[in-house]
Parts: C-alpha cells; sequence; structure tokens
C-alpha cells in the first residue's frame, strides 16, 4: 500500500448537541485506528455526523488541521474524509461494482475495495439480488476505493459475518499504518480491544474515558457504562 500524505488532522474542540453530546473534545491522529463504544443513545452518531460535517454543533466546533470544517470547500473535505452511516439506501438498479465505484480514487483503488471486501465475483450483480450482508460489504467498499486519509466509519462490521469483520479491520489497520486516520463507532467491545489503537468511551452523551484499550476497558467502566461484569464482556 503506497503512504498516504496526510494533509489534516481531525478534531472535536467542546462540541456539545442539544442532549446528546456534551463539550466532548477529541483529537484522530494520523496513524491510529480509534474506536467509538459506548451503549446505544451514548451519542456515537451523533458525534460521528459532526466530525464529518453532517451535524453542526451547538456549541465547540470541528477543525480539520487548525480549520473550522465548515469554512472549508466541499472538494476540500471530499478529498480528506469519507463517512459511512449505520444505513445506505439503495433506489437503484446498480451493479456492485457501479456503486463501489461512484467516487472512487481510480481504478486500483476500487479493485483492492473489491478485493478487501472479497466481492469480485459479485461485482457485475444488481444490488437488488444481494443479501443484507453483501450489500453492506458494498457500501464499505464504495468509502474504501474514495482512499481518503481519514475513514469514518458507522458500525460498519454489523451484518459482517466474522470472516468479512477480520478482512475489512485488516484493512483499516493497513490503511493506518500507511499514514491514515480511522475512527469507527463498534459494539464488539473484544474486536475493539484487539484490533483498536486507542479508544472513546461515550456514555448518556459525554466523553467518560479515552485511551488505550487496556486503559479504557477497565472492570469499573464496564460495570458502570455497559451493566455487565468484566468476564462476560470478554
Amino acid at each position: 500500500m503506497k503512504q498516504i500524505q496526510l494533509e489534516a488532522s481531525l478534531s472535536a474542540e467542546g462540541v456539545t448537541v442539544g442532549s446528546a453530546l456534551t463539550a466532548v473534545t477529541l483529537k484522530l491522529p494520523a496513524g491510529q485506528l480509534t474506536g467509538i463504544i459506548g451503549p446505544n443513545g451514548s451519542g456515537k452518531t451523533t458525534l460521528l455526523r459532526c466530525l464529518v460535517g453532517e451535524r453542526k454543533p451547538d456549541s465547540g466546533r470541528i477543525c480539520l488541521g487548525k480549520e473550522a470544517l465548515e469554512n472549508l470547500k466541499p472538494q476540500l473535505k471530499a478529498q480528506l474524509l469519507t463517512y459511512l452511516p449505520q444505513t445506505t439506501p439503495i433506489s437503484f438498479a446498480f451493479t456492485l461494482k457501479e456503486l463501489a465505484g461512484l467516487q472512487a480514487r481510480s481504478a486500483d483503488t476500487l479493485a483492492a475495495a473489491l478485493e478487501a471486501m472479497e466481492l469480485e465475483s459479485l461485482a457485475d450483480r444488481s444490488l437488488l439480488t444481494l443479501s443484507g450482508g453483501e450489500r453492506q460489504r458494498g457500501a464499505i467498499a464504495r468509502v474504501l476505493a474514495q482512499a481518503t486519509p481519514l475513514l469514518l466509519l458507522d458500525e460498519p462490521l454489523a451484518h459482517l459475518d466474522l470472516r468479512y469483520q477480520k478482512r475489512l479491520l485488516g484493512f483499516l489497520v493497513k490503511h493506518c499504518q500507511a499514514g491514515g486516520s480511522v475512527a469507527l463507532a463498534l459494539h464488539e467491545l473484544r474486536l475493539a480491544q484487539n484490533w483498536c489503537d486507542s479508544l472513546v468511551l461515550l456514555h448518556q452523551g459525554k466523553l467518560v474515558a479515552e485511551g488505550t484499550p487496556t486503559e479504557v476497558l477497565t472492570p469499573d467502566r464496564l460495570e458502570n457504562v455497559f451493566g455487565v461484569e468484566a468476564g462476560f464482556a470478554y
């Protein structure tokens, strides 16, 4: 994989959105896979939407480097960051390759994305004939094919078999090793522990912990935030 020239880092400074987020401050550094974890309703999706510019905070700001995200031209943002929402509505009979290639950086990045999700044999199939898991892999391939330095993914592992979860996470690790930055919301604490370089733990809209998986996933936090004992979670 070619080295990525990361032009800017992404950060949140005191971001507040109604009762969904309260004064959240964090930074997504280059070269790191960051997992955003927390119970349902903790603010993970709202945070990702703010980070990508889909949701404007009530207060605080999102920055690419030292520039406020809202002040940057859409073309520049599109070159730097890509967002995968939880669901990708499909209303046209695209083939899987057409979907994945809509905003691909190049033919090479498209081919790499299809290979990463093991979709080569399905590339010419209509999306309307695919299973939910196959469509999810196609939506992920579309994001990967854009080959932006910053990737923001909301529950990308949902509906994926273990095989494809591992392939996606392996691709994201290589992306970070090449200098990129990834933030993904996920519920699977074991995967977060084993694959992520750092974790951001949200609870009731507040950032309650940030650091390495070992630092964040302590028995006390697992019980206080998730209501489970450490032995059950691991």
